[in-house]
């Protein structure tokens, strides 16, 4: 858990450096951000982001159905 969460940060601090840095600094940021979500973090960060939408979605069905929506 705390894996996910730690490489949710890095990709947000990445993206936010690549598009408020200029010139050499952003050139780095982006080639960080691109091995990050290329690699087997980003790869984890796609499967944990399906599994919540999936749980999101079998939650809202469940309570629709609870509540008789």
């Amino acid at each position: 858990m705390e894996l996910i969460i730690s490489s949710f940060l890095l990709v947000v601090v990445f993206f936010i450096l690549s598009i408020s840095l200029s010139g050499k600094g952003q050139r780095i940021a982006k080639e960080v951000l691109k091995e990050l979500i290329n690699g087997p973090e980003g790869k984890m960060l796609v499967g944990a982001a399906m599994g919540l939408v999936i749980s999101v979605i079998i939650f809202g069905y469940w309570f629709m159905t609870l509540i008789n929506f």
